[in-house]
């Protein structure tokens, strides 16, 4: 699954709905803006251990590739926020 810079446009109490869906398969490619990141909006910036705390209650970790991942996005030629917010989650099995 796939949600890039999405979650900072919803208001927090919709955030469970949108967790809700990107959930549902077993890999998650994630991103949302940092507080004070600033942008068109933004009603919902929060720091990136707020979306891995909430991943992890849907059994959802930062892969053991995350940084290398992070690593390759800085490389390409985007907006320099998304090497600075996304992360790569796999599904944890219990």
């Amino acid at each position: 699954m796939l949600c890039l810079e999405v979650a900072e446009h919803l208001p927090p109490w919709h955030s469970d709905k949108l967790l809700t869906v990107i959930t549902a398969g077993g890999r998650l490619i994630f991103s949302a803006a940092h507080p004070l990141q600033g942008g068109r909006l933004h009603v919902n910036e929060q720091p990136a251990g707020h979306w891995i705390a909430r991943l992890r209650t849907r059994h959802f970790q930062l892969t053991a590739d995350d940084d290398r991942f992070r690593q390759k996005i800085q490389e390409l030629d985007l907006p320099p926020w998304y090497a600075h917010n996304v992360h790569l989650f796999e599904r944890v099995v219990n």
